[in-house]
């Protein structure tokens, strides 16, 4: 990524920030939300990639862990966990997603939006970017 999209992501992410803040119940729900649209999309892509074994999935269809998406509540921050893989921090000051640099860094380039604007399909096609 080139300065100039960096620094346009960085001041598009200024202005996501200005968001109010929504109470905790609701934004742990929202985010609920999400992570199980991305656990549904993930669920998708596997099959579509042929990987359904039970390396992949469990005898009822489920997702083994090592594939399923969790929340994990931090101090300034919500981790988004795939198995053992930190993807996303969302900051619970504003509800801004953020992408990583290492687990419990993140990338203030990488900013995906706000919890009220998007939606868990929209994050997994971020997810590598």
């Amino acid at each position: 990524m080139e300065k100039a999209e960096q620094e346009i992501l960085v001041s598009e992410c200024a202005e996501i920030q200005e968001n109010i803040p929504i109470d905790e119940l609701e934004q742990y729900a929202k985010i609920e939300e999400i992570v199980k649209g991305l656990n549904i999309c993930e669920s998708k892509r596997l099959k579509q990639d042929g990987f359904t074994n039970e390396c992949f999935f469990n005898s009822d269809g489920s997702m083994t862990k090592d594939y399923t998406y969790t929340i994990k509540e931090k101090k300034k921050y919500f981790y988004l966990d795939c198995g053992t893989s930190g993807v996303f921090m969302i900051e619970k000051s504003t509800g801004n997603i953020f992408g990583i640099k290492g687990y419990g860094t993140i990338n203030k380039a990488k900013c995906w939006g706000n919890i009220q604007d998007i939606n868990g399909e929209e994050l997994h096609r971020k997810r590598h970017n």
